[in-house]
């Protein structure tokens, strides 16, 4: 299902939530997270991405961005890091892992064996106002 959420205004700060499709918790090692952190730092050197927040949990990551093309920026986090994460699993034998996200994938997503994300990333405007450095 497709989110009603929308990024309507490129210059805020938007909440975002990145939830591991069904909840499954493959983001507990120290390999895990830092594939993710290391997406994030190319998304903000590559991507005009900027960070003010993030949070890594076992199941899911919560971001405070801004982006001129934040859906885009998103997008491309989540594709790269699914690949990256899919072969990551591969290489360490996690039969098991792969195996759950290959049995809850959405049918109707047809160019891979695997879902690692779910979809969407129900984004809420931030109405905080950004911190002064000035004194």
């Amino acid at each position: 299902m497709r989110s009603r959420y929308k990024i309507h205004d490129p210059d805020a700060t938007y909440f975002l939530t990145a939830t591991i499709i069904e909840w499954i918790p493959a983001l507990n090692g120290p390999d895990e997270r830092q594939i993710l952190t290391d997406a994030l730092a190319h998304c903000r050197q590559e991507k005009a991405l900027r960070l003010h927040a993030y949070v890594l949990m076992d199941n899911h990551l919560h971001l405070l961005a801004t982006a001129p093309d934040l859906s885009g920026v998103l997008q491309s986090f989540k594709r790269f890091t699914a690949r990256k994460l899919m072969n990551h699993f591969r290489e360490r034998g996690k039969t098991w892992l792969l195996n759950q996200l290959s049995y809850h994938k959405k049918d109707y997503k047809t160019e891979s064996d695997h879902q690692f994300w779910q979809e969407g990333s129900h984004p809420k405007q931030s109405t905080a106002k950004p911190c002064s450095t000035k004194k």
